[in-house]
């Protein structure tokens, strides 16, 4: 229940910027050995925490956009397509991890805090 929750509102939170999500592929490699396993996993862990972070610079980037575009800033209204197009990416690989079991609980839990920002400026 709480991937589909997530997986709502990363989608709610990009219909919100005006792009669609599309599916985007991606290339899986194991090894054999314990500790290889371990060492990977420690490794996705970190690269899906540089994800996140990522997906939170852009959707603060997307917030002070929409404000200065709000109070009538037209080269932010210009920069929005681009912060959109930042965001569309950043969501597709979101969901792809996340459709493969990659986000621990902990991880979804962050980008679910990540979305309500942008639920919040739009408030």
């Amino acid at each position: 229940m709480k991937r589909v929750n997530f997986l709502f509102k990363v989608m709610f939170a990009a219909l919100i910027c005006g792009v669609m999500l599309t599916s985007c592929g991606g290339s899986g490699k194991g090894q054999s050995t314990s500790d290889a396993k371990q060492t990977e996993d420690a490794v996705a862990k970190s690269e899906e925490d540089k994800l996140l972070n990522e997906m939170e610079k852009i959707v603060d980037d997307f917030i002070s956009v929409l404000r200065a575009a709000q109070s009538g800033d037209v080269a932010a209204m210009a920069r929005n397509a681009e912060v959109a197009s930042q965001f569309e990416e950043i969501m597709q690989k979101v969901e792809l991890a996340d459709s493969e079991g990659k986000l621990s609980e902990a991880q979804r839990e962050r980008g679910e805090k990540i979305v309500q920002k942008i639920e919040e400026a739009i408030r």
